[in-house]
């Protein structure tokens, strides 16, 4: 099997939208919800995204292997190879599951430099890597000069899906750059992946326009009570109540976000935000900072 934290390409200062959700629940039978999810996302968002985009072309690549190790595959995207993959993540047999848009350059080579979009699903496969994640990160050039509303609408929309369907520990939806499995924060303070894996019941990957925390997170913050009538965000809604599963979001558009908006959120998730060694300064669009 393939280093999981190395493995997926890297898109270095990319910027995009990113959806990030992260859980320690246990989704070995949860193959059919998450195969529905994975198509939701490639029909809905990516795919008219990627149509739409006028470019001179796309690389499509696939990345996979399974519980059992029968496949273990980096190729070339095909309908039959795509098909194979989604029965397997059906029949709960796939540990991971990724399929990367890379923009081709004027010489018919792949950039990653050039708004990338990516998806993927990657489930616990052992006592290290104890982390279900759900990931999809599409370039920001993509979607045009500014995410409009409907688009944001649907990305929320497939980020709460996600969280649902693999009962969230915690997750993020934000615009920064993308790769990699450390989170924006995480990359920023130099805070390895792994050890966030270990705590996701009661901390947070960072702090940002979209946010989901659960009942770990919740009862360090005060309780459910308290953070619905504290936390500083435009809007807060509970999705599972017997889980007290929360999201939390900074503003109303993700296009309009300052460090006045973000800061006092910074502030409030202290208590559940991973320890760093030695505070950060801000730099840069406030998406960036982290």
């Amino acid at each position: 099997m393939s280093d999981r934290t190395n493995s997926a390409p890297r898109e270095p200062g990319r910027v995009g939208v990113v959806v990030d959700v992260d859980s320690s629940a246990d989704l070995s039978n949860g193959g059919a919800e998450l195969a529905a999810w994975w198509v939701r996302v490639r029909d809905l968002l990516i795919a008219p995204l990627v149509g739409s985009a006028e470019v001179r072309g796309w690389d499509v690549s696939v990345y996979a292997d399974s519980r059992d190790g029968s496949i273990d595959c980096a190729e070339p995207f095909s309908e039959p190879l795509e098909e194979e993959l989604m029965a397997a993540l059906r029949d709960n047999r796939l540990l991971r599951l990724c399929m990367t848009h890379t923009q081709l350059d004027a010489e018919g080579v792949p950039d990653h430099g050039l708004a990338p979009a990516r998806l993927e699903i990657d489930l616990v496969d052992d006592d290290l890597w104890r982390c279900n994640r759900l990931l999809f990160a599409i370039g920001k050039p993509l979607f045009g000069d500014r995410i409009d509303l409907a688009h944001q609408r649907l990305v929320v929309g497939l980020a709460k899906e996600a969280a649902l369907v693999s009962r969230a520990g915690t997750g993020y939806v934000t615009v920064d750059r993308a790769g990699g499995f450390q989170s924006p924060f995480e990359e920023r303070y130099a805070i390895s992946p792994l050890d966030v894996a270990l705590s996701l019941q009661t901390r947070a990957r960072g702090y940002y326009w979209g946010n989901f925390l659960s009942r770990g997170h919740v009862d360090r913050l005060g309780g459910m009570e308290r953070v619905l009538a504290d936390v500083p965000a435009a809007l807060t809604e509970v999705l599972d109540p017997k889980r007290e599963l929360v999201y939390i979001q900074v503003t109303h558009d993700m296009n309009s976000v300052s460090r006045e908006d973000i800061q006092p959120l910074r502030d409030y998730l202290q208590p559940v935000l991973p320890e760093v060694i030695e505070e950060g300064t801000w730099e840069g669009d406030p998406y960036e900072l982290m």
